[in-house]
């Protein structure tokens, strides 16, 4: 089948974000790369990939502690919806991954929430290859 896999990104966030224990929270992603359409909107944080079509996304989180906890959980949620979550015990420095293939219109927008229940705040891992999301539309 001819065509592209555009819009394409990668976004991450680059520093450290707090995260208060049983809280839902919006991961507030800044930073991008393979982002040629402008399709992050740092405002908001969201990815509005303008196109309409079937994509693939993943993403992952990734905490800054050492201690054990028993819930870590990711979502991606598209126009606000819950589309796809994971949730995992969390083992030292530990992430959770979750992937989604799934219809979007030209108007959708793409977000990634957080929870941990350690029993305190703690700080989401910034960085590429710690708190990120990429996707790309399949031909």
């Amino acid at each position: 089948k001819a065509g592209s896999n555009t819009p394409l990104w990668k976004v991450w966030r680059s520093g450290s974000q707090s995260m208060g224990t049983g809280a839902d929270t919006k991961i507030p992603f800044n930073t991008w790369s393979l982002d040629d359409d402008s399709i992050l909107n740092t405002s908001n944080n969201r990815v509005v990939p303008g196109v309409a079509g079937k994509y693939f996304i993943i993403a992952q989180m990734r905490m800054d502690t050492s201690t054990d906890f028993n819930m870590l959980y990711l979502d991606i949620r598209i126009s606000g919806s819950n589309k796809s979550n994971a949730q995992v015990e969390h083992d030292q420095t530990g992430s959770v991954t979750i992937s989604l293939i799934d219809n979007l219109s030209a108007t959708d927008y793409i977000e990634c929430f957080g929870m941990q229940n350690s029993g305190g705040d703690l700080n989401m891992m910034g960085g590429v290859q710690n708190t990120w999301m990429q996707g790309f539309k399949l031909v």
